[in-house]
């Protein structure tokens, strides 16, 4: 008896100590990294600057309270996917603090060609209409988890659990934003793994600022505010804005040498 209740608290404590890892992690960046991405904001003397500061620390306190959900994500979204269908497009009602802003079965594309499912990263065929992961006839694998469907366990964990952790509990506490209401007031939006720089973008006292500098191989990417950059790129004219803190990640290079 005393075995198994030996063999039941280490699976028990295995996973609370990866939760407590992450929530640490999280924390720890957010300390450690926050002056850093503001320094390196002010350092570029933008227009509006001392009200973005302000808007970046509203988003601040939001990515505090969503912190709990983000760390617990990997546990719980594994426990909630048991109990959800695979033609759902949401989770149970009692997880939906640990569900996602746009779709549990992600927010890829393909296209079918010559029999073949080419996901949207991997290039694009004019004339090839698209199919959305969440699209029933969609019948190929989720670009976050290859080999994987979107609708398969493994797949949403992935995405869930995460790679998008409590995205829709950040959107829901975010704001709304009209399209033709952003502006962009400094930079390029094309910015990204191929393409060095920064932006600023402003929707009344909102404000979005991404910048990239590339290290090597890698690229140093930060991300504060409200995520005005999806808004501004999508087609609808009004949606819900989440809120963003990324005062640090880092990725590969995909440009030139």
């Amino acid at each position: 008896m005393n075995a198994a209740f030996t063999v039941l608290g280490a699976l028990l404590a295995a996973p609370l100590a990866l939760v407590a890892l992450l929530y640490g992690a999280l924390w720890a960046t957010d300390l450690l990294a926050w002056r850093g991405a503001i320094r390196e904001f002010n350092a570029r003397n933008l227009q509006d600057a001392a009200a973005a500061v302000d808007c970046f620390k509203r988003a601040r306190k939001i990515d505090q309270r969503v912190r709990i959900y983000d760390a617990t994500a990997p546990l719980v979204v594994a426990i909630a996917l048991l109990f959800t269908r695979r033609s759902a497009e949401r989770l149970p009602r009692m997880f939906a603090r640990w569900d996602n802003d746009a779709s549990l079965n992600g927010d890829g594309w393909g296209q079918q060609v010559d029999g073949k499912w080419v996901r949207a990263v991997e290039g694009q065929h004019p004339g090839v209409p698209w199919v959305s992961y969440s699209d029933p006839a969609y019948t190929g694998d989720a670009y976050y988890a290859r080999g994987h469907h979107p609708r398969s366990y493994w797949a949403r964990y992935v995405w869930m659990g995460w790679r998008n952790r409590a995205s829709k509990l950040s959107r829901d506490l975010g704001m709304v934003a009209r399209k033709d209401g952003i502006t962009l007031l400094s930079g390029d939006m094309a910015i990204g793994t191929r393409l060095a720089g920064h932006f600023l973008l402003r929707h009344g006292d909102t404000y979005h600022y991404k910048s990239v500098r590339r290290i090597g191989r890698f690229v140093l990417i930060r991300s504060l505010g409200f995520k005005l950059e999806i808004r501004y790129k999508m087609q609808a004219a009004e949606g819900p804005v989440a809120a963003v803190l990324i005062p640090v990640s880092l990725k590969g290079w995909k440009g030139e040498a």
